[in-house]
């Protein structure tokens, strides 16, 4: 039912004021009103304490040949953050009405990291000569990660955060998500290529059509764990497959440019 489909690309510009010669008005004041609504969404986020962790993404580039012809490094861009805010925007509306109504479906929980974790993760920041305070309080968490956006070791002390946090998982309990600072959150938004998202899918078209959930409460807790540990499988098989094509790019450079190995 797409009206208008459009890259990344032509959305910033838009954004950014560079619409091009015969863009549809229309398309071009929704994206600009759609944008307006997404920062407000985002900084209310930030003032109730989540976290900003958005981290370059690496991206391979692969020639015909299938070899790595270009690396490239991305950010999260207003247009991106368009998107983000209107999934998170429609992830937690949808946790909301079902789990005020009673019904049991498949939470994205994100707990707060353990005191012995904050501990640690302290100690690394001061020794990379920060001064983070009491990251134990949410409040101080996003402070921190906010003064350091633009210092030349963010990447570091963003990593060390990281590293400091509990995984995300499935759970059929509502027990909220610290990092995106929501009481309420389920996944939704990507039916087509994650499997919860489809269970909750199939929850909410029930309960719509008046009709019995489609699941019984013992399968959702059975359902949680597998997707869970799959979940986790991926994420294994990306990280290892991401470390062969940088060594396989690394492997690549020298054979073009062998001196490079003794500069």
């Amino acid at each position: 039912r797409s009206r208008l489909r459009l890259t990344y690309e032509q959305a910033l510009a838009v954004i950014e004021g560079r619409t091009p010669a015969g863009f549809p008005a229309e398309a071009r004041t929704r994206i600009e009103a759609v944008h307006a609504l997404a920062q407000g969404l985002r900084r209310r986020r930030f003032e109730r304490f989540a976290l900003d962790l958005e981290m370059p993404e690496v991206e391979f580039v692969m020639g015909p040949d299938q070899t790595i012809q270009e690396v490239r490094v991305s950010g999260a861009d207003p247009s991106h953050q368009l998107i983000e805010e209107c999934m998170v925007a429609a992830n937690e509306a949808v946790d909301a009405e079902l789990s005020q109504r009673g019904l049991k479906l498949l939470h994205r929980v994100h707990e707060p990291p353990a005191e012995e974790k904050i501990a640690e993760l302290t100690q690394e920041l001061q020794s990379l000569g920060f001064q983070p305070g009491n990251l134990n309080i949410p409040r101080n968490m996003t402070a921190f990660l906010g003064s350091i956006r633009n210092d030349p070791l963010a990447h570091h002390a963003q990593t060390a955060v990281l590293r400091s946090m509990k995984r995300a998982l499935y759970s059929p309990k509502a027990d909220g998500h610290y990092g995106l600072a929501k009481r309420y959150y389920a996944h939704f938004t990507s039916p087509i290529r994650r499997y919860p998202d489809l269970v909750v899918h199939r929850i909410l078209a029930a309960t719509l059509a008046g009709a019995r959930p489609p699941y019984q409460n013992e399968a959702i807790g059975a359902l949680a764990e597998h997707c869970s540990l799959t979940e986790q499988r991926a994420e294994q098989a990306e990280r290892s497959l991401m470390e062969i094509k940088k060594y396989r790019y690394l492997e690549q450079q020298l054979r073009q440019h062998p001196e490079a190995a003794y500069d």
